[in-house]
């Protein structure tokens, strides 16, 4: 059982979570609050297996600020932000700061029950989890020691970076658990990665792998800035959609989409 602590300022996507996270046997919710002074008090007094933290609080401290703060005071507790949107800053901090146990989902993604649950699952057994659509943007850059995997290797490490075990990948590329360990235990080598460091060296690989393509993706940015507003992938109307206002983020109808989504997907309803 996993106990979880949501920090989201939404109060309808909030209670979704809980409804939701609260129907699985492996999950318990053991709190829910809307800010980061009350995330950082509730971390202390309930000491959650992992937090669920919304990245935009609307007020201060943040998400990652608090999700900070919480993570000095206990090291071992998983962190899993979500985001409405793409954030390099978070990419960059992860990268550089090295945390076990920080996971990163959009809110796009909640509605697929099994992307949040391995996302929870990983984060509280201390790996780095990735969303499955920041993972398929990323591209590590030339010259790196990740962009010097094989074509199957990086495939594999991004499913490792999605939480996936070895056993799902290896039903997902339909290959032997053996064959897939193999490829691990190569792109270990080829990274250059120990298992004597404070790391385990799948949460070193993974991180490698962000690191290497956060900095191709800021590159990138440079010379395309990113738009005043974005869409999920679909571009459906007002699902995903971002508006940016004076620096602070503003969902439209998102959250009752992803309400229907996620109930749908937990068998609480049809999804439209």
């Amino acid at each position: 059982m996993v106990n979880v602590l949501i920090v989201e300022d939404e109060g309808l996507f909030r209670d979704m979570l809980k409804i939701s996270l609260d129907a699985l046997d492996q999950l318990d919710v053991v709190g829910a609050v809307a800010d980061g002074e009350s995330a950082i008090e509730y971390a202390d007094r309930l000491n959650p297996d992992v937090v669920l933290m919304d990245i935009e609080l609307g007020s201060e401290p943040n998400g990652i600020t608090a999700g900070k703060a919480i993570k000095d005071a206990h090291e071992e507790m998983g962190m899993l932000i979500l985001s409405a949107h793409k954030e390099r800053e978070y990419l960059n901090m992860i990268a550089a700061d090295e945390f076990s146990g920080w996971s990163y989902l959009l809110k796009q993604s909640v509605s697929d029950a099994g992307a949040l649950v391995r996302a929870i699952e990983g984060a509280a057994s201390g790996l780095v989890v990735m969303d499955p659509t920041v993972v398929n943007g990323m591209k590590p850059r030339k010259g790196s020691l990740t962009a010097g995997l094989t074509p199957r290797q990086q495939e594999v490490l991004t499913m490792m970076a999605q939480e996936y075990n070895n056993a799902a990948i290896a039903d997902k590329l339909v290959l032997g658990t053996k064959s897939v360990e193999n490829y691990i235990n190569a792109i270990y080598q080829e990274l250059t990665l120990s298992h004597n460091g404070p790391l385990h060296p799948r949460v070193q690989a993974v991180l490698s792998y962000i690191r290497d393509s956060t900095q191709a993706l800021t590159m990138a940015t440079a010379v395309h800035p990113e738009p005043a507003w974005i869409t999920d992938k679909a571009g459906g109307p007002g699902v995903g959609r971002v508006t940016y206002h004076g620096g602070m983020c503003r969902q439209s109808s998102w959250v009752g989409e992803k309400f229907r989504g996620m109930a749908g997907s937990l068998g609480f309803g049809s999804n439209p």
